[in-house]
């Protein structure tokens, strides 16, 4: 299944390079908002099991 299609290559050149910019910037802001809560291994790591 086609979602884009796009002919220009100057075009399709800058949605690669937008889908880069978010696959890079994913991890990144997972880190700016405490992967540890995000995942749930706060919780974990403040209480590890005595």
């Amino acid at each position: 299944m086609v979602v884009w299609n796009v002919q220009h290559a100057a075009f399709r050149a800058i949605l690669w390079r937008l889908f880069a910019i978010g696959v890079l910037l994913a991890p990144f802001v997972s880190v700016l908002i405490d992967h540890f809560d995000l995942f749930g291994t706060r919780q974990v790591w403040l209480h590890p099991s005595r």
